[in-house]
């Protein structure tokens, strides 16, 4: 199903709504969140947090284009003639690759956009340029046109799934005898991939993406800011973040393409799936888990992530990948496991009680 989000989560709104208050109503929207550095808890809708507009979304002359991107960002142009550098151009990724010097840039002449009018003679037809006016309105008209694919691809193969993954594997665990730490391991692929998925949908980068552009990064000192007119978005004010986006972006849709070569996230989540099992955390209301903006933390090789104010899971090496193990946490335990999560945040943490007392990291 297409979306028209502008406001695109990296964190998804159905796993923060996990942590709504014990007493708020089923249609409530509001969770607790505490800003990094600070102690005031804040109630906030999911809908206006944990997101940034259009961070999933490709545009004209971002580097990840397509060429059925590019048919349908430049559509607005299908009637006239562009030479951009004096030449001629028809191939749509070469415009794509120069959209940056549309108008006027330093080292580059601006684009060249013709239309064709008749002869005054009557007869054949000439090319006229269309003019500066005219050219602004094409530029905004092709600004305009998104690639939204992405974010559509997520929502339907992950996020909307989430909710029943979660509902399945508490049914396991709570229909299981207390003196039980072993239950079927149902969901469990799901559960991983959807956790690699997160690793790679939250900021900042993994350390997959840093380690394999910091190469690059030396090589050509890629670091400089970018005009705020120039800029693909606003959150892309420098060249190294346009460069960590777009690769980024390039591996989601290859994720998320379900093909064969399903890039670095896909071939990690295979990996995980393949080689490791999942351990749940368990915890009392009176001492919950906390989650935040960066939910997943890598601790070594595993990877933690709470799936609900009660329950959080490491994924890790196990003797059995077809079972579940279950622990019932010590408070100094559920201490540790938050002060790991608190110590991930990126920008927010996400509590389940105005009352901070249970949380020492606070």
């Amino acid at each position: 199903m297409a979306t028209n989000a502008v406001y695109h989560h990296l964190l998804p709104q159905t796993y923060m709504k996990e942590w709504k208050p014990s007493t708020a109503s089923s249609s409530s929207e509001r969770i607790y969140v505490v800003k990094k550095g600070k102690k005031i808890v804040q109630g906030v809708k999911t809908s206006d947090i944990g997101g940034i507009n259009h961070y999933h979304s490709i545009r004209a002359g971002m580097a990840n284009a397509t060429k059925e991107d590019c048919d349908q960002f430049f559509l607005p142009l299908k009637k006239y003639r562009i030479e951009i550098n004096g030449e001629v151009v028809k191939d749509k990724l070469e415009w794509n690759k120069h959209f940056y010097h549309f108008f006027k840039c330093k080292g580059e002449s601006p684009w060249i956009i013709s239309k064709t009018v008749p002869n005054e003679n009557g007869k054949g037809h000439q090319w006229v340029d269309i003019g500066n006016s005219q050219k602004r309105r094409v530029h905004s008209e092709i600004l305009k046109i998104l690639v939204r694919k992405i974010e559509e691809d997520w929502s339907k193969q992950y996020e909307n799934s989430w909710r029943n993954i979660v509902q399945v594997i508490l049914k396991q665990i709570n229909k299981a005898p207390l003196a039980l730490n072993k239950v079927p391991a149902v969901k469990r692929k799901e559960l991983i991939t959807f956790a690699v998925s997160i690793l790679w949908r939250t900021l900042p980068y993994p350390k997959e993406l840093v380690m394999t552009l910091k190469g690059i990064e030396k090589a050509i000192s890629f670091d400089f800011p970018i005009p705020k007119k120039q800029r693909m978005y606003p959150f892309l004010d420098s060249t190294k973040k346009e460069l960590y986006h777009s690769y980024m972006l390039n591996q989601f849709r290859d994720f998320l393409k379900k093909k064969d070569d399903k890039g670095i996230i896909g071939k990690k989540a295979d990996l995980y799936c393949e080689k490791y099992g999942v351990s749940f955390k368990i915890t009392t209301s009176e001492k919950p888990f906390i989650t935040t903006d960066n939910a997943i933390v890598e601790n070594h090789l595993n990877l933690v992530f709470p799936i609900t104010p009660l329950l959080l899971a490491v994924i890790e090496e196990v003797p059995n990948q077809s079972l579940y193990t279950i622990e019932h946490l010590t408070t100094n335990k559920v201490d540790f496991y938050n002060q790991l999560l608190f110590q991930n945040a990126n920008d927010f943490c996400i509590v389940n009680s105005k009352d901070l007392s249970s949380y020492p990291m606070f």
